[in-house]
């Protein structure tokens, strides 16, 4: 579990980064010597400085009891002298020493320790009370003499303080050069401790370095390279259903094995790709035989739907050719149609004259009739103008049947050229339907004609049977004279039922007039229709020929194209 979960940290680290590891390891161990040899130099530097301390106290000691034994030797001299200018000199230097005495004892009492200031307070007590005793004893020496000055100083309570003065002088001495010899005791003993410490430390960090080294070149990297090695080997055998250690990895040697595996999977791909390849190679022989099938299919289907476009062509071409001439005969007939509309156009304004003509002959007869009725009234007193009367009326009935015939023939004429238009309108189809209706209207028209014509003949008939009988019995006029006048009357009530019907006339010759001008204009629509079929019959003879133009092409660039496709098959095989 350890050496796993090592090898999961390891593998998280770069080769610098380990690099960098141990030198940070050896960097630490360099430190720690660095810090422990500092605190060596630190302690040691104390230690001096209390050896120092504690030999400049001896110094001072030492320093202090010697001014003692000077002022002590200088205060026998005052003692000795024989009087005060020879003790003078010992005074002098006795002063100085006691001042310098009064230095040394300031001086060491601020060497000493916090911890010693207590047992130090005596000494500098009894030190204070030296100098003041000695200087007492110079004075008394110079003012009163050298024996004032013996018998002040040269006494056994004298001795017994200076000697006590002296044995702490010397206690603390001993204490200074104690305090030194524990100070180099403690310095040596330190300084061997550090030193076998510092050797601990760089020998243990020496160690842990190389162990360090050791454990990153064996589980960081030569252990891995041996397990991509051994698939590396796998791989270059062919094998390529390995498992690549290390990918997860991130050091150089997670690199190698992510190449590895890009190689692996390459090899495996470029395998896989040849096994497809021969398979492809074998699916496109296949695809190109069966392309070679459909492509013979769609020729064979190219050709026959080329030659059933051709076929189509052809049909169109004559198709156009037929219409071109059906264009023509519809011009021709709508010409014909033309000249007849125009005919029947003069022939209705005939009718029409005949008709005003007619209607002015029957206005007159009902004059004569009017006057026939006078003339019958006066039969009597007229009798002998009665014969011209009668002739006239027989003239004027032969002129009535004269007008009765012609109209007959308007009639007859009328009916003929409605049925000549019914077959024109017949001929032109669709565009004729109107016609058609306008000469089914002139014909009842005629039709109507004929029997108001026959109407009129049978009257007129009667009438000029009246005036043969009135002709034969002139002799007898008296007693028919109120027969006359009954027939008067029959004649003039015809002659308006004949004058309705020709202003009927009249108006259906005028229709007829305006359905004969609608006939002009329908034949000009139908000419032009004529005129527009036979353009568009030229343009799809033109679209044929280009049709049949690009046909050609079509079939050459078919066969190109399976041409190319089958040269492209032979290329893919």
């Amino acid at each position: 579990m350890w050496m796993w979960t090592m090898d999961r940290i390891l593998g998280r680290m770069t080769i610098t980064i380990k690099s960098a590891l141990l030198i940070v390891i050896m960097a630490v161990v360099a430190l720690i010597i660095a810090v422990l040899s500092y605190d060596g130099l630190m302690v040691s530097e104390r230690h001096g400085e209390t050896m120092r301390n504690a030999s400049e106290r001896a110094t001072y000691g030492e320093r202090a009891n010697g001014l003692v034994m000077s002022v002590v030797s200088d205060s026998r001299g005052i003692y000795m002298s024989a009087d005060s200018e020879k003790a003078e000199k010992f005074a002098v230097t006795l002063m100085a020493a006691l001042d310098k005495l009064g230095e040394t004892m300031a001086a060491w009492e601020r060497a000493v320790p916090e911890a010693q200031r207590a047992d130090f307070v005596p000494v500098m007590a009894k030190a204070q009370e030296f100098i003041t005793f000695r200087s007492e004893l110079v004075r008394l020496g110079r003012t009163e003499g050298p024996a004032a000055a013996r018998a002040y100083g040269d006494n056994d309570a004298n001795r017994a303080n200076r000697k006590a003065f002296n044995d702490q002088l010397e206690k603390l001495a001993v204490q200074n050069a104690a305090a030194v010899e524990a100070g180099v005791d403690a310095m040596r003993d330190f300084h061997d401790g550090r030193l076998l410490l510092l050797l601990g430390v760089a020998a243990a960090g020496i160690l842990l370095g190389l162990a360090a080294a050791g454990f990153v070149a064996i589980a960081g990297i030569g252990r891995p390279l041996g397990r991509i090695s051994g698939a590396m080997e796998t791989i270059a055998a062919g094998t390529d259903d390995v498992t690549v250690p290390g990918t997860d990895r991130r050091d150089e040697v997670g690199v190698m094995a992510r190449a590895l595996e890009v190689l692996r999977g390459a090899q495996a791909t470029a395998r896989r790709l040849g096994e497809e390849r021969e398979r492809a190679q074998v699916e496109r022989l296949k695809r190109a035989e069966a392309l070679e099938r459909r492509i013979q299919g769609f020729d064979r289907e190219v050709v026959s739907i080329l030659s059933e476009v051709d076929k189509a062509i052809r049909h169109l071409q004559d198709t156009a050719g037929t219409m071109s001439g059906l264009a023509d005969d519809l011009r021709g007939r709508a010409g014909s149609s033309a000249a007849a509309a125009e005919e029947t156009s003069a022939n209705v304004q005939t009718v029409a004259a005949a008709a005003e003509e007619m209607a002015g002959t029957l206005r007159e007869i009902s004059n004569q009739v009017v006057r026939s009725s006078d003339v019958a009234a006066k039969a009597s007193a007229q009798a002998e103008g009665a014969d011209q009367t009668i002739q006239s009326l027989a003239e004027a009935a032969g002129r009535i049947g004269d007008i009765v015939r012609l109209i007959e023939d308007i009639a007859g004429q009328t009916n003929l050229l409605a049925l000549n238009a019914t077959i024109e309108a017949a001929r032109a189809g669709e565009a004729g339907k109107g016609f058609a209706v306008v000469a089914g209207e002139v014909k009842s028209l005629a039709g109507q004609t004929g029997k108001a014509t026959a109407d009129i003949a049978a009257q007129i008939s009667a009438i000029q049977a009246a005036t043969e009988r009135s002709v034969e019995a002139f002799r007898a006029i008296g007693g028919t004279i109120d027969n006359i006048n009954e027939i008067s009357t029959t004649i003039a009530s015809a002659v308006e039922e004949q004058t309705a019907a020709t202003g009927e006339i009249a108006r259906n010759v005028q229709q007829a007039a305006v359905g004969s001008q609608e006939v002009s204009t329908t034949v000009s629509q139908v000419n032009r229709a004529a005129d527009d079929t036979g353009t568009a019959a030229r343009s799809l003879a033109q679209a044929t020929d280009l049709l049949s133009a690009q046909a050609g092409r079509l079939r050459h660039d078919i066969d190109a194209f399976l041409t190319d496709m089958r040269n492209q098959s032979l290329s893919a095989a």
